[in-house]
């Protein structure tokens, strides 16, 4: 009787040694996946961010671009005096440094 009753505390903490183990693997395996889903998340937010940038900075390559283009125009094509231009060019760049700064 006393054998049969070892016996069965044996099985019952073999039992309990595989259902650690097996919790033990299954918490591992959740905190890895979500460890690896918050990284690729962050990964694309990033990924999502630089690429934002990048047509912002191209917007703002073509407004500077754009600028020139007006500037010139006013140079060559009126009678304005050259302060005049130099303002127009300095609120032009001014503008163009503000939008940088706010994006």
């Amino acid at each position: 009787m006393i054998i049969v009753i070892i016996i069965i505390i044996i099985i019952i903490f073999i039992i309990i040694d595989i259902l650690v183990v097996v919790v033990i693997v299954v918490v591992v395996v959740v905190v890895v996946v979500v460890v690896v889903v918050v990284v690729v998340v962050v990964l694309l937010l990033v990924l999502l961010v630089l690429l934002f940038s990048f047509f912002f900075f191209i917007f703002f390559v073509k407004t500077i671009i754009i600028n020139i283009i007006v500037i010139i125009n006013i140079s060559s094509n009126s009678n304005r005096s050259s302060s005049l231009i130099a303002v127009v060019v300095a609120v032009k760049v001014v503008a163009v440094v503000a939008e940088v700064v706010v994006v």
